[in-house]
């Protein structure tokens, strides 16, 4: 996220992302770019100017992760041990490194959590940037 139209990740615009991965993504550089914990809290304001209008509209975990194609591929480098502590990264890593499909008791067994837990996009931009830093780290 260089600017804020683009992916630092994935080196494309966001306008090619499609919507319902964009929290995905943006979470994801904005965790990327952090080189210490806790990171900035402006991070948070960064997320949410790059999200626009977009920000508050109510989603499904599930839509997000049903967005994934191999093109995505540079969003994950390995599957976190801590899948619950991680479930974006986690089911990221199934789709994109396993090529797994993943269904909803298969999330829901590991994490605890409904597939199609209903969050703001914000919320799962944050989500997505604390699990990347955290992987930074070796936490998850």
């Amino acid at each position: 996220m260089a600017s804020w139209g683009h992916s630092y990740l994935l080196d494309i615009p966001l306008e090619k992302v499609p919507d319902a991965l964009k929290p995905i993504v943006i979470g994801m550089d904005v965790g990327e770019m952090v080189t210490a914990l806790p990171g900035p809290y402006g991070s948070y304001g960064i997320i949410r100017k790059a999200l626009g209008s977009k920000a508050d509209e109510p989603m499904k975990l599930s839509e997000a992760i049903k967005a994934l194609t191999p093109e995505h591929g540079f969003l994950v480098a390995d599957k976190p041990d801590r899948y619950g502590l991680a479930p974006v990264h986690g089911a990221a890593s199934d789709v994109l490194l396993s090529g797994e499909p993943v269904s909803g008791a298969h999330f829901k067994r590991n994490t605890g959590l409904s597939f199609d837990v209903k969050l703001t996009a914000y919320e799962l931009a944050v989500q997505a940037y604390h699990e990347r830093v955290l992987s930074k780290v070796d936490w998850i």
